[in-house]
């Protein structure tokens, strides 16, 4: 199964009482549930500490783009990590001898169905790392998938678990389970297709909203407050908000802040995110090197949803 605890490739077992109850009647047909949506996304990058207070810096932008047949996924991760200079890096400041420079970049198509998926890929560290291009099929939960892969002229195959499914894929059922208040946690097996080109384990939890309990604060227009007289008195010596942030309509919604840790990835697999309801990810905690980054939005847009048969 690819993501168990309730998680597969159907989800049955839902409305077998009340089919029984109502037997003489055909059951309303069940809301569709939203799609997710498509848009573009860059974040801004904190890094508030670093082992032996060296510097270091990171860039994150990403980009959804569905059609009628596939989800279309871009993203590119720069990440510079400096021994040579303690402290913060200044503007103008050129990197050290010391300095070690990270390049992540991803593309990849994938089939609505969750059948297959071409990709695009290259990790690159001090401008050293060869492009890696493939393709996957997966066999569904009854069947080993196969991932292909080329780095430069070498090609390899390397078989997929039963249930293995694609990143889009796995949003979508992670999704399908948070809006029924299923309690998690959820467990998968999916591809890592930047650095190993191999499956991956990832195991997935809801946690504590504490690394995102402040509101978003960096989009969204300010508009002037509206009194509330049933809104609870602000502390002693702080005034009530003259203005309050009116979110991107992608932002609005349920919400969930989940863990999630790998056993194959390791640092790598290690995050915090916080998902909205339109499968936008605003948020995130991560680690590359060692060191925390921490992730806002920092601009976002939507894309219209084509409109198919």
């Amino acid at each position: 199964m690819p993501i168990m605890h309730r998680i597969g490739w159907c989800v049955v077992g839902l409305l077998g009482t009340a089919l029984v109850a109502h037997a003489q009647q055909p059951p309303p047909a069940p809301p569709k549930p939203r799609e997710m949506a498509a848009y573009a996304i860059t974040y801004g990058i904190t890094i508030d500490k670093t082992p032996g207070d060296i510097a270091a810096e990171a860039q994150l932008s990403e980009s959804w783009t569905r059609t009628c047949e596939a989800w279309s996924y871009g993203g590119a991760l720069y990440y510079a990590v400096d021994k040579g200079i303690k402290g913060k890096r200044g503007d103008d400041q050129p990197f050290s001898d010391l300095a070690n420079i990270y390049n992540e970049r991803l593309n990849y198509t994938e089939s609505l169905d969750g059948d297959r998926l071409g990709y695009r890929a290259q990790y690159m560290a001090n401008s050293r790392g060869e492009p890696v291009e493939g393709a996957a099929f997966f066999g569904g939960p009854e069947k080993k998938g196969l991932l292909q892969v080329r780095v430069g002229k070498v090609p390899r195959e390397v078989s997929l678990p039963n249930g293995t499914v694609g990143p889009m894929t796995f949003r979508r059922l992670l999704l399908e389970q948070l809006r029924t208040n299923q309690p998690g946690p959820w467990y998968a097996s999916t591809v890592d297709l930047v650095r190993f080109q191999m499956p991956i384990d990832l195991k997935v939890e809801l946690t504590s909203a504490a690394p995102f309990r402040e509101p978003i604060s960096t989009v969204g227009e300010l508009k002037d407050a509206t009194p509330d007289p049933k809104a609870p008195k602000p502390p002693k010596g702080k005034a009530a908000p003259t203005q309050v942030r009116d979110l991107p309509a992608l932002l609005k919604g349920r919400r969930w802040v989940l863990k999630q840790t790998s056993k194959t990835l390791g640092e790598r697999g290690e995050v915090v995110y916080e998902l909205f309801d339109s499968g936008v990810i605003p948020r995130l905690n991560f680690k590359r090197e060692g060191i925390e980054m921490k992730a806002v939005v920092k601009d976002l847009t939507e894309f219209p949803s084509p409109k198919c048969d």
